[in-house]
């Protein structure tokens, strides 16, 4: 499943659709990909649409994904595909050994402004670009980790507002995958095994904070008026953290 997500990541686009919500991704079938031109022109906005919606297939793709109510499968899709985003663009970025996060020809993560002089703090985008890829770094994460923390992180039974069967579904595969991955750690790391398992899970506080500074971003280039259009799906991602902070 990720050799398949990154095939439409690199070689593909998304077929005709250049702007998608939530709810109408929710309501295909499949999503249709297209064999991606050589010199098909990508862009921040092409290229943050396109991630997005692969990541969201990414996900729906998973069994217990499927299983939900479809209410709580729009909860777990709109909360978790920015941060699932985040950290697949972080392990590519460390992997290939570099510093900061980018689009896979290298195009920046964020937007390029309008304004001549900043309105926002270089040390808030480098945040974006910088914090995770730093802390895989520090961890030396493996490719059997990263698949595993790949699915429990949106194997996450504490997200605001599902139902009591939703919690319990998710509380179910969350702890199958938890298991597989402390297993991994001791078998791998043996007796520190469980100091290793619990260091990998320290990385969803650091995916936290990030998220938390990607929703500041915007909502900073909201207050000052930035003429940088917005994707509905990326929309819909800042929208979920609004109403569980509320």
């Amino acid at each position: 499943m990720d050799i398949k997500r990154k095939d439409h990541l690199f070689n593909y686009i998304v077929g005709s659709e250049t702007d998608l919500s939530m709810d109408e991704i929710m309501k295909m079938d499949q999503i249709k990909y297209i064999k991606k031109p050589g010199d098909h022109p990508m862009n921040h906005n092409s290229w943050a649409f396109h991630s997005s919606v692969v990541t969201v297939d990414f996900m729906k793709k998973f069994a217990f994904v499927n299983l939900l109510m479809p209410e709580d499968q729009k909860i777990l899709l709109k909360d978790c595909y920015i941060k699932l985003g985040a950290f697949v663009s972080s392990t590519r970025a460390f992997m290939s050994r570099k510093e900061a996060l980018s689009f896979p020809d290298g195009t920046d993560l964020l937007p390029r402004t309008e304004w001549v002089i900043p309105k926002i703090s270089p040390h808030l985008e480098n945040q974006i670009r910088c914090r995770v890829v730093g802390k895989l770094r520090e961890l030396k994460i493996t490719h059997e980790e990263f698949l595993l923390l790949n699915v429990l992180l949106f194997c996450n039974p504490a997200i605001s507002n599902l139902s009591s069967s939703g919690k319990y579904l998710l509380s179910t595969y969350q702890k199958m995958y938890s298991s597989a991955l402390l297993q991994y750690c001791m078998l791998t790391y043996q007796q520190f095994g469980p100091s290793r398992f619990a260091e990998l899970l320290s990385l969803y506080h650091v995916i936290g904070q990030h998220y938390n500074d990607v929703i500041n971003y915007y909502v900073l280039l909201q207050l000052n008026q930035s003429k940088i259009h917005v994707k509905k799906l990326v929309k819909d991602g800042i929208e979920a953290a609004y109403k569980t902070d509320s």
